[in-house]
């Protein structure tokens, strides 16, 4: 009789993550379509080491957007982050109407499109019901199913050309909270609790660069974005791969003839346990494998029983 003794795979709860974690310093000229969707991105070009916006003066407000990880978005029921460098320079809006120029970097819920969170810089002269208004700002904005007429909307003035915006997501309080750092570190412009959007743990957050621009001519170097970073994980359902200790038995069998597989963990046992069922010969070798996960040895006998 011969016995095989064939140790396999000794790694032990090793865990597969699905994860929208990356980050993009745009700084090779050529967008990355692996990690990004353009939505329609026409006017988004990575170049001069940064993701830049070019573009003509339209009567029409003009957008552009790209995706992070085509829409993979960032998990209802884990925490997550994501930041960016935004960059608006060379602009004089003092004669300005009715003109905006906005970046910004938004989070909304998978399940409706109309339900946004999101943290900006822009520089605009609006002319609000027969008001001109013209500022500089950091803005926050959230909107529920589509209502961006009434969304809310934070902000505070700034003068500056560069700003890191950023947001945060708490699963356990399912808080989304907006930041900015102006280069002396982050403080809170708003936050939200993203329950009221009513979403279930399969829903996600998908997560977008995005541009507005109303009648603006827009040259290189003037408005971009850089430095992007994600942490965290999707909302796709975590595999967990566990990979434990087996053995393979084998023995020289003869055809037609019924075995019985027995183990023990002790050398000389009062009671072998029975491993299987009956194994019928096939006039060669035959094999069967046993995990032994639970115990730190076993040994084995094979019985021929007819």
């Amino acid at each position: 009789m011969k016995f095989t003794y064939i140790i396999s795979f000794i790694l032990l709860n090793s865990v597969a993550f699905a994860t929208f974690t990356g980050s993009d310093n745009f700084n090779d000229n050529t967008l990355n379509t692996g990690i990004w969707g353009h939505a329609p991105a026409t006017d988004l070009v990575e170049t001069n080491t940064h993701l830049e916006y070019i573009a003509t003066a339209s009567s029409n407000e003009q957008w552009d957007n790209i995706s992070w990880k085509h829409g993979e978005g960032g998990s209802y029921t884990s925490d997550w982050s994501v930041s960016v460098d935004l960059h608006l320079s060379g602009f004089n809006n003092s004669t300005w109407t009715n003109k905006l120029i906005s970046l910004k970097l938004l989070t909304f819920n998978s399940a409706d499109r109309g339900d946004e969170f999101s943290i900006g810089f822009e520089i605009y002269a609006e002319d609000d019901s027969g008001t001109l208004e013209r500022g500089q700002s950091i803005a926050g904005m959230i909107a529920t199913d589509g209502n961006f007429e009434n969304a809310a909307e934070i902000w505070t003035n700034y003068t500056g050309t560069d700003v890191t915006v950023k947001l945060d997501y708490t699963a356990s309080n399912t808080l989304l909270q907006a930041y900015y750092d102006t280069g002396s570190g982050f403080n809170v412009l708003t936050n939200f609790d993203a329950s009221a959007w009513g979403m279930i743990n399969s829903n996600k957050f998908n997560v977008e660069l995005s541009i507005s621009n109303w009648d603006l001519d827009i040259t290189s170097g003037q408005v971009y974005f850089d430095n992007f970073s994600a942490l965290g994980t999707n909302s796709s359902p975590l595999i967990q791969v566990g990979i434990q200790k087996a053995v393979e038995i084998g023995w020289n069998s003869i055809s037609g003839r019924s075995y019985q597989v027995e183990y023990s963990t002790a050398l000389k046992p009062k009671n072998w346990i029975k491993l299987g069922d009956l194994v019928i010969g096939n006039g060669t070798t035959n094999y069967i494998f046993d995990s032994i996960r639970t115990d730190s040895k076993r040994f084995y006998r094979v019985l021929l029983t007819d």
